[in-house]
């Protein structure tokens, strides 16, 4: 009971990174150019699926960025193959910053 309140709890609150690896067959280079765009790191290459060449996309993401990045893809690749997986640590790398207001200063800082 514990463990499955902990796993709602977490979804609610979107904490933690998630890695998700994309199979691209039809114009990958949209999708690929429009992440790039939103800031996000991306690594591609070009594989050999059962039904010939693919482009794979692999990314990690913030977990409350997951609905946003899920709807990009599918309006943009409705069939490209996704799969996520929960990342316990990363080194390195970039992420889209936050653009905040700081309320004292009145000023936007990133």
């Amino acid at each position: 009971m514990g463990n499955w309140v902990g796993l709602i709890v977490e979804n609610k609150i979107s904490l933690g990174l998630l890695s998700l690896q994309l199979i691209i067959r039809e114009n990958p280079e949209k999708l690929i150019n429009l992440l790039k765009d939103q800031g996000y790191s991306i690594t591609t290459m070009t594989a050999e699926g059962t039904k010939g060449m693919v482009r794979l996309v692999i990314l990690v993401i913030k977990r409350k960025n997951l609905p946003k990045i899920l709807e990009l893809i599918r309006e943009n690749n409705p069939k490209a193959f996704i799969s996520i997986e929960q990342v316990k640590s990363v080194s390195g790398g970039n992420f889209p910053q936050v653009k905040r207001w700081d309320i004292l200063k009145r000023k936007k800082i990133k």
